[in-house]
């Protein structure tokens, strides 16, 4: 009995220190989006190139919203539902050959943009 219950106790014993938490640390806690803030993401330049567009969550919020950046501004500045619907992404744009004018679609409609 005693040979079954000696090598049964040091399993548990292992067991039991197996599971022990390693110790909380700085790096761990600021793992955490809500500790550390969270990175611009989803960049997109305009097709005229004077403003960045990207996701952004710098309030803590639910979700990402959308903010812009330009030369002139200088600072992020939020994007309104408007301008959201007025952006037009410099990779959905076709060139002439001599880039003067270019071309998008939205909703099914062709458009045609002199530089």
């Amino acid at each position: 009995m005693r040979k079954f219950f000696l090598p049964l106790s040091v399993f548990f014993v292992v067991q039991t220190h197996a599971q022990t938490l390693a110790p909380l640390t700085v790096g761990k806690i600021m793992r955490d989006p809500k500790w550390m803030g969270t990175s611009p993401s989803g960049l997109q330049w305009s097709a005229d190139g004077r403003t960045l567009l990207f996701s952004w969550n710098p309030d803590k919020a639910p979700a990402d919203s959308l903010y812009s950046i330009s030369p002139s501004t200088r600072k992020p500045v939020k994007v309104t539902a408007e301008q959201r619907t007025l952006f037009v992404p410099a990779g959905s744009v076709s060139y002439n050959r001599e880039r003067t004018a270019y071309v998008f679609t939205r909703n099914g409609d062709v458009y045609y943009v002199d530089i």
